[in-house]
This record gives structure tokens, sequence and C-alpha cells, in this order.
């Protein structure tokens, strides 16, 4: 149950957020007892989602109008007023939607502040940090899991402790002299350990603390003392005004919003409860079962896209996405893809696997890349075992079902056969090249090309959706019956591709057509690898969550 709330703070939150605040121990029957939860009530019913789902959109929607605030009344500010400002916003977001739920935040990031004041940034702070926050977030799960779906504390509770992770690796990265940290590591260590206040804007920060997505600690200090915008006059001398990202703002915004409705819309009539039934595994043939599923992978990834392009937006707009390398203040030119999360259109239209990790969770895959995958194989040498140890903390970093091992092991072996297929068909591409005399592609070649291009289309779509069974329906049973029901087949289709790639000269193949290859193939796929080792795409490989953003 919930505790009773302090009326001086539940007014507050109340007036923030009066639509609907969590429910309270009301008398029944009294003028306030339907007004806290009518709005999130009627919005469930009407949408046919959870409260819980509701109550979170609700939270991601307000950061927008947070955002308008601060940059109508605290853009010019002192950096202690910012502070307070994204502090106590987040927080109210954070009761909200979850209660006194919050003070599991609370307590974790105070802990991690404390190891790094008395430790001091050393090995020992990141181990205790590390283990301190992953600790926090298993019991939680142990404690919160079901066999389903759940949206509580630990949603952003598993964004938090990545975030103070990172932290405590950054602050450890100061001890070290910049010849010997990596590009990354020299943008993003910190010098020396900030107020408490300052961590708790830093994780409670609107625009990424629900559900995502990551940034540096750096970043948000930079923002908050007014200097990630750069130069404050061009030059010409007049002063340089930051204007308001309005089309970026409606191109996120827009993106989530027709995800999300997309979702809402259709999602109902290919759910993984479905794969579940009789029918399903019993009485339906294989390909209607593939065609299922396929398109049930299609639709349950939009609630997690539609989920992340709306918090982009409000931090869009609030200013803080602002990417300076990319940018170009003199001639007007203003990027704000800094807090990029999805790339909507490589994700839709990417013909590789590598194009869609690329393109989804984008953030998560750049956290795992440098705090766990690239520092790992500097420490052990060997790339492999950082990349299942990055694999076996993004299966664990979701929860205890196995489901999500199922998930990221066939995400392993995936790339590792589709690595192997694109070498063993770079042949018949070259031989698609147009002609080095005409610079032309003959007809029948541009239709040989477009029946391959949508061959790879499906198969990577199927084989996401594959993989996503399992995440899904989260247990070993559940996960074995519709793999059963599908025979297996994309386990049984990944083996044969490495089978068969043993039996062929790799080395050769990798030459095979260089010196007249003309780039028409997407950058994901060219040479053997698409774009990159099967080793470094699994290890950059994010999660297909966090798990309960849905």
């Amino acid at each position: 149950g919930i505790s009773e709330p302090l009326p001086l703070f539940d007014d507050c939150v109340s007036w923030i957020l009066p639509a609907a605040v969590p429910p309270r121990h009301v008398p029944a029957g009294s003028a306030a007892n339907w007004r806290p939860m009518m709005v999130v009530s009627m919005l469930a019913e009407a949408l046919g989602q959870s409260e819980d789902g509701i109550r979170l959109l609700l939270g991601l929607f307000s950061g927008y109008l947070f955002a308008i605030i601060f940059r109508a009344l605290l853009w010019d500010a002192d950096r202690g007023l910012k502070n307070t400002y994204f502090a106590f916003t987040g927080l109210s977001l954070a009761y909200f939607c979850y209660g006194w739920d919050i003070k599991h935040s609370l307590i974790t990031t105070f802990g991690s502040y404390m190891v790094m004041f008395w430790s001091g940034p050393n090995r020992a702070t990141v181990f205790l940090v590390f283990v301190w926050n992953m600790g926090y977030l298993l019991w939680g799960y142990q404690m919160m899991e079901t066999d389903g779906y759940d949206i509580n504390w630990t949603t952003p509770q598993c964004m938090v402790a990545l975030r103070l992770i990172a932290m405590a690796f950054d602050y450890r990265d100061r001890s070290r002299p910049e010849s010997q940290m990596s590009r990354d590591q020299v943008s993003h260590h910190i010098k020396t350990l900030p107020a408490l206040l300052e961590v708790y804007g830093f994780v409670y920060f609107f625009g990424g603390f629900l559900i995502g997505p990551q940034y540096s600690f750096r970043r948000y200090l930079s923002f908050v003392n007014g200097t990630l915008h750069g130069k404050t006059v061009n030059a010409a001398g007049k002063p340089v005004r930051v204007p308001v990202p309005v089309l970026a703002v409606l191109r996120k915004l827009g993106f989530g919003v027709f995800y999300l409705a997309t979702y809402a819309l259709f999602a109902g009539n290919f759910t993984s409860g479905f794969m579940l039934t009789e029918e399903f595994l019993e009485e339906w043939s294989l390909p209607a079962r593939w065609h299922y599923v396929w398109w049930m992978g299609k639709f349950c990834l939009m609630k997690y896209l539609g989920s992340w392009l709306v918090a982009e937006g409000s931090a869009v707009l609030c200013g803080m996405a602002y990417q300076r390398d990319a940018s170009d203040a003199d001639r007007g030119v203003w990027v704000h893809e800094a807090f990029s999360n999805v790339e909507p259109y490589q994700f839709e239209s990417s013909l590789s696997l590598q194009g869609i990790i690329e393109s989804f969770n984008i953030s998560t895959n750049m956290w795992v890349k440098n705090y766990l995958f690239r520092r790992l194989a500097k420490a052990t040498q060997d790339k492999k075992v950082a990349m299942f140890a990055s694999l076996f903390f993004l299966a664990i970093w979701h929860g205890f079902q196995v489901g999500y091992f199922f998930t990221f092991g066939f995400e392993y072996l995936s790339m590792q056969a589709a690595t192997t297929l694109s070498l063993m068909l770079k042949p018949f591409r070259v031989a698609l090249d147009p002609d080095p005399a005409s610079g032309r592609r003959a007809p029948w070649k541009w239709a040989v090309l477009l029946v391959y291009w949508l061959l790879c289309y499906i198969t990577r779509s199927a084989v996401l959706a594959y993989g996503l069974v399992s995440f899904e329906v989260l247990t070993f049973s559940k996960s074995l019956s519709v793999f059963r029901s599908l025979y297996f087949s994309g386990h049984v289709l990944a083996v044969l591709v490495l089978l068969a790639g043993m039996g062929v000269n790799q080395k050769k193949l990798q030459a095979y057509g260089e010196p007249a290859h003309s780039g028409w193939v997407p950058r994901e796929q060219r040479g053997a690898g698409g774009g990159g080792s099967a080793t470094d795409s699994a290890a950059a490989a994010s999660s297909r969550g966090p798990k309960k953003a849905q």
C-alpha cells in the first residue's frame, strides 16, 4: 500500500499535474475521491491500455510543459536555480508515476554520491557504485517482477543505475592522464566532484529520467552552466541567440505520436499472448505462424520507438540536445541530435540487422560500448570475452527472466550468421554493379536488385521478430512452446549459414571485386561484416528496452 502522503507536498504535485496524481487514501464519497484518478482511468479505458502506462505517457508529455517554462523563465537563471528546477520537476514526475516509490531513486543517488565523496576517483569507487546500483536494481526486480510486463519504480531505476555507474566511471577517469584516455573519456571525465544538488538535477532531468536516453554529467553541467551552446557572439560581434528548435521538436513529437497511435490502434491484433494459445500452437500452419510473428515484432517495438521519440522532443525543446560539433552558429545552423535515441528512417528502411542496431536505443548502445565493451576489451585483450560480458549485462539489466537471455543469445547468433551470409553473397552483389564502361546498370540488374532488397528487408524483419519472441513471452516454458511451434527455424537457419560459411575461403571473398566496387550496397552491408565485425556489432547492441516503457 501507499503510506499517507505529506499534505503540503501532495498539494504541490497536484497543482503541477492536476490531471492525475497516484491514488490516495481518501474516504469514499468525498469530492476529492474521483478527481485524482478520473482522467487517467478514462484515458486508459478509452485507449485500452493500463493506467500505469497512461500515467507514464502523461509524464513524458509533461516534459514539454516543463521545457517551455524553463525556456521562458529560467534560461538565464543561475545554476543553483536550474539544478533545483530540474530536480524538483523530475521528482514531481516520479511521484506522479510511482507515488512514494520515488524513495528508491533518492536512496541510490545519495548512496552513490557518498561513495564517490568518501572513496574518491579510483577503481574501488567504480566497483562499489556498480555493485550498489545493480544490486539495488536486481533486488527491485526480485521484489516486483512478474511473468508479464509491469510499469513500476524499476522502470526509471534501470536508467538511473546506468547514469550513476557512468558518472562513477567518468569521475574515476579524472585520475588518468588524458593521453591514456579515449576521445569519449576525454570529453566525459569529471574534473571535480559536483554538489549533491547538481547530481540530483542530473539524475532527475525530465528529458531523460523516466525512460532515457542516457547522457553524460559533463553535458548536463555545461548546459546548466550556460556553456553548452558555445560562443555568445558571432564573427561580427553580434549576440548569438539560441533559437527554439521548433522543427526538430515537431519532428520528434510527430514521429513519436505516430508510432504510439499506430501501436494503440493495431498492436492489439498481434499480441504475444495469442502465440501461446492452442489455436496458434496447434492449428495454424508454419507460414501462418511466421506471418503472425513478423507483424507482432513490427508492432511491439512501436511502443518503445514512440516513447523514446516523445522523450527526446522535450530534451530538444529544453535545449540540452544541442550538438555543437555538428552545428555552425555563424551560419544559423543549429543541430539538436545529441539526445537521439532512435533514427526512424534508418530503422524502417535498413536492409540489415546491423542497420537496426545502429538506429535503435542508440544511447544505450553507446553506454554499453563506452563503459563496458571497450574497457573490458582493453583489460582482457579479448573482444569475445568483452562481448559476452556486455550481452550478459544487458540481459540481467532487464531482469531475471530467461527470455532476456534467449533474446541476446539469439542476437549474437544471428549477427554472426548475417556477417557470414553477407560475405557469401558478395560475388552476387558485385555482379549487379553498374557496367564499368558506361557507369549504368542494365534494366535486368535493377529488377534483380529490387528483389534482392525486398528479400533483405523481409528477412531482417523476420529475424528481428523471431528474436523478440522470447523477449515478449519472457519465461522458459512459454518461449520453448512458441519456438517449438516454429520448429526452431530461426535458430536452425542461422546455424546452417554458419556451417556453410566454414566451407568457403573468407579471405578470398573479402577481397572479391573490391577494385570495381561501386558503393551501391547499403553502408551496413558493405564488405563481409556489414560495416563492422560481428563481435563489435553484438557488443554494441543495445537492449530492446527498457522493457517496461510500454
